[in-house]
């Protein structure tokens, strides 16, 4: 029996080698193969194929060299491909049939994943006959069970092709290498991976996993390059950069409630997302909890250390505190909104709400703050200083259509532009629709009042304002030194009524765009060294016709008192539009003449162009006969002067007569000489009065002035 049973050991010895030796050959036969790739084939519904195949007993193992599983789809790149993957496994628990891989080493394993855009929900799977009752399971003493002991990848590459958004993303993750451990099939499982992107950036993760689907991972972004997900932000975004840093938790299930905790970083953001613009730096805080498709929670993001831009209205400098908190929540239709809002920009702090879906909804409230410092935040005020307090109250922006709401009040808003006088504001706003209008607001530019009625309309579509400015007897020589480096040229109080409108286009100048009218009245003042009477005759002397001792160089003794530049009112309607303001009713009345002058002023530049008359009075025209050699005292009339072309500035005007003018107005003191002697002898021809009536006459023809008693 010794003998025999020795003579048995060697011989089941001699079978286990020879199949050790001889297994392996008889699976690698082309016949063995193309058994195998049908077989995968029919389970996988893929084409499967490799060029080796080892087996071996002791221990168990099969290592496949370069499998390939293809595509679905004819010409495409195959669905996984390796260089070689090798498993190991443990002979004992065969016996209690679970299949335990004490090891599985895949090397440079390719897998490529492509997405499709969803069309609509998975069709249902046919029912039998009679369906209705659970599926059959196999009871779990009748089915093979599967542990996996570990488990290594090494630099593989996993191809992600989205085609559910435009255009399609491609993600390539590289160099990926992978370790997973586990001691049963009950106990969770322990892994670790890393990898590079191909748009740049690592990512590295661990953590545990169950084979129910549980998760609990802990992951690093290290420089994850922002710029390859732009297309998942859909038109709401036109740019999208910065390096993406930090850590992620995540605990729960893929397709049950989870927990999320991340702190996250951006470096050198670049996000222009509608009409908000972020560059810089940005951190954010989040915990959320729920399933992954609506996930709520608190979050916080800091903007501190960025530029934040709105439709270059608005610019947070670098160093200006900015952060932004809240609560992410879902209606019951799954729309996003935030509840707890908080925002901090500078001293600003608001609170409130947003409401996305159909309509989005911002809601805040925010209590009174010092503008102090704000004009470094508001690149439209070109640095002016600020100061004064700005009470928010509750405003409330909706969009789809743009819908405002609130009231925001202004008090002692002190603005200094650059090279400008002073502005304080008081008074409110309210918002209302897609409009802005003023309520009871009161400006005092150079500590004069002005009373303020405005509104910007249509602030969704193509803006435009309206504004009327009222001003009752205010100081304007403290306006005109204000605006002016030439100081005291002008005084004398100063009545407004005006009205103006025009497109809110920051691309086009003011003044080329606005159109409305102005009414202008300043009683008794002064423009310093102006007189346009001297201007006058200075112009009639130059000419040549008349003998004026006082038109020629400053001016006679006796005329010299009438080259005051007091004037007693200055009035006149304009018509504002392309840039200039058009008048034809501008009266400046002197204590002994008057100026009645029509045309066009430039609003930029102040240049005039205009015509018009000087009508002298009795007293200034006696005193130019006394001086007119020839001329008589009884010459004495209200006498006007027609002025051919007012051209300079306001402050200093330059006047221009033609020469026909010059000489019909001193032939007019010419025929004074003998005006007694000429109506007594056409009264003892015509009838008495009829001599007064025919010089008059001749007076008007000759440039004189109607006398009242001929009219």
């Amino acid at each position: 029996m010794v003998r025999a049973l020795a003579i048995l050991g060697a011989l089941l010895v001699l079978a286990v080698a020879l199949l050790a030796l001889g297994l392996p050959r008889l699976v690698d036969r082309p016949e063995v193969r193309a058994r195998i790739e049908a077989a995968a084939r029919e389970a996988t519904g893929r084409d499967v194929r490799f060029e080796g195949l080892a087996i071996g007993i002791f221990p168990p193992r099969v290592r496949v060299l370069r499998p390939v599983v293809a595509a679905a789809s004819a010409g495409e790149p195959p669905l996984f491909s390796a260089d070689e993957a090798a498993l190991r496994v443990a002979l004992l628990p065969l016996l209690a049939r679970t299949l335990v891989v004490d090891s599985l080493d895949v090397v440079k394993p390719t897998l490529r994943i492509v997405r499709t855009p969803r069309a609509g929900p998975p069709p249902e799977p046919p029912t039998a006959p009679g369906a209705g009752a659970a599926p059959a399971v196999p009871r779990e003493e009748e089915s093979l069970r599967l542990a996996v002991r570990h488990f290594t990848l090494r630099d593989g590459t996993v191809v992600l092709v989205d085609h559910g958004v435009a255009p399609p993303v491609t993600w390539n993750f590289e160099d990926i290498q992978a370790e997973a451990t586990g001691t049963s099939l009950a106990a969770p499982i322990d892994f670790t991976l890393s990898g590079r992107l191909g748009s740049g950036g690592v990512l590295r993760a661990q953590g545990t996993s169950t084979t129910s689907g549980n998760v609990d991972i802990q992951a690093t972004l290290e420089a994850i390059d922002l710029a390859v997900a732009k297309p998942y932000a859909g038109k709401a975004a036109t740019a999208l950069a910065g390096k993406l840093g930090g850590t992620v938790h995540v605990k729960g299930s893929a397709t049950a409630a989870a927990a999320v905790d991340a702190d996250l970083t951006v470096g050198n953001a670049d996000v222009v997302a509608a009409s908000v613009a972020v560059h810089g730096p940005l951190t954010l805080h989040a915990k959320l909890t729920g399933e992954p498709a609506n996930l709520s929670g608190k979050f916080d993001v800091d903007a501190t250390a960025a530029e934040l831009v709105y439709q270059g209205g608005f610019t947070k400098p670098v160093g200006t505190p900015a952060t932004v908190s809240g609560e992410l929540v879902h209606d019951a239709q799954g729309a996003l909104g935030v509840d707890d809002l908080h925002l901090k920009v500078k001293n600003l702090d608001a609170q409130g709400t947003l409401r996305t879906g159909r309509r989005t909804r911002v809601e805040l409230r925010a209590k009174p703050f010092d503008a102090a410092g704000w004009e470094a935040l508001v690149p439209a005020l070109g640095g002016s200083g600020l100061r004064g307090e700005i009470a928010p109250g509750t405003l409330a922006i909706g969009t789809g259509p743009l819908e405002l709401e609130g009231a925001p009040a202004f008090n002692q808003l002190h603005v200094q532009l650059p090279n400008k006088p002073p502005l304080t504001i008081d008074g409110s706003l309210e918002l209302a629709g897609d409009a802005v209008r003023t309520r009871d607001l009161v400006v005092h530019i150079a500590g004069q009042p002005f009373a303020v009625a405005a509104e910007l309309t249509a602030l969704a579509t193509q803006a435009r304002y309206r504004a009327q400015l009222g001003a009752n007897r205010v100081d304007s020589k403290a306006l005109v030194n204000a605006f002016s480096q030439r100081k005291d040229v002008f005084e004398g109080p100063l009545t407004l009524k005006s009205d103006f409108s025009g497109p809110l286009a920051p691309s086009t100048e003011l003044v080329q765009t606005v159109r409305g009218t102005a009414r202008v009245d300043v009683g008794r003042g002064r423009l310093r060294g102006v007189s346009l009477l001297r201007g006058t005759l200075d112009q009639l002397g130059s000419a040549g016709q008349l003998a004026l001792a006082a038109g020629r160089a400053q001016g006679g003794k006796d005329l010299q008192r009438f080259y005051e530049d007091e004037f007693e009112s200055i009035g006149g309607t304009f018509v504002v539009a392309d840039g200039r303001a058009t008048t034809d009713d501008l009266r400046m009345v002197y204590r002994h003449y008057v100026v009645d002058l029509q045309g066009k002023l430039g609003l930029a530049d102040q240049s005039i162009d205009m015509t018009g008359k000087l009508t002298m009075d009795k007293e200034v025209d006696s005193t130019v006969a006394a001086q007119t050699e020839g001329a008589s005292a009884a010459s004495a009339s209200v006498r006007a002067i027609p002025l051919a072309h007012v051209t300079g500035t306001l402050s200093e005007p330059r006047v221009s007569i033609r020469p026909e003018d010059a000489a019909s107005f001193a032939a007019s003191y010419a025929l004074g000489r003998e005006r007694g002697k000429l109506e007594r002898k056409i009264d003892e021809k015509l009838g008495q009065g009829a001599g007064r009536d025919v010089l008059n006459t001749l007076d008007t023809l000759l440039g004189g002035g109607k006398k009242k008693q001929s009219q």
